[in-house]
């Protein structure tokens, strides 16, 4: 019956107190701030981040909006993409193998769909 092994990252927590010792020892003092981050922070207390309900609302309804634009041309990039991808692959003979006429149609696609997708995100 052997001992299990295990790996580096198994070590227990007293092989590593040294390194622990080490980097605490080296550790910088207390940084003085003048009283900045407690000025900042009471400065932040006082103006609570507070979105008016119809201001909330109207801007959720343009984000959808512009979420369903986006679907929208995205389903149409894509439906318009595979029709160009399969008028153009159709016009193959079916026993040739010619290596761009095979990555036509997937040019085609992805040339169309991108197209779609840059005029969706610019109307947006």
């Amino acid at each position: 019956m052997t001992r299990p092994s295990f790996g580096a990252h198994r070590r227990s927590h007293a092989e590593d107190a040294w390194l622990d010792a080490l980097l605490r020892g080296a550790r910088s003092p207390a940084i003085e701030d003048a009283g900045f981050c407690a000025s900042v922070v009471a400065r932040v207390a006082s103006q609570p981040a507070v979105l008016a309900p119809a201001v909330a609302l109207a801007a959720l309804r343009r984000a959808e909006s512009r979420e369903r634009a986006n679907t929208r041309w995205t389903i149409a990039g894509t439906l318009v993409g595979a029709f160009v991808a399969a008028a153009v692959g159709s016009h193959q003979p079916v026993g040739a193998v010619d290596p761009a006429g095979m990555l036509l149609p997937a040019l085609a696609l992805l040339l169309a769909s991108t197209v779609l997708a840059w005029l969706a995100i610019y109307r947006s």
